[in-house]
């Protein structure tokens, strides 16, 4: 299955209310480590955070909203970083 496929199906799960088969399907994303890009990874954690917030279980909401606000914070860092080496090349 594909990263879309997988999204779409989990998704639908947790549209049903299925929060235990929403998650194994952004589990499964993980899987899939060659598709994954680091994008994609920031929006896996920051779901997975949204499901477990929603189910009570707010640790470990907490700890994937932390995996995905560090992912993110590292992404803009190198971008910042492309961005100064790029201007200090003119």
């Amino acid at each position: 299955q594909s990263i879309k496929e997988l999204n779409n199906l989990s998704t639908q799960a947790w549209n049903n209310g299925d929060f235990q088969k929403a998650e194994l399907y952004l589990h499964k994303m993980f899987l899939l480590k060659d598709s994954v890009s680091e994008e994609n990874k920031i929006a896996i954690y920051n779901q997975l955070g949204i499901i477990n917030k929603a189910i009570g279980k707010y640790n470990l909401a907490l700890d994937y909203y932390k995996k995905a606000k560090n992912k993110l914070c590292h992404q803009v860092t190198k971008a910042l970083s492309f961005l100064l080496y790029s201007f200090t090349a003119i």
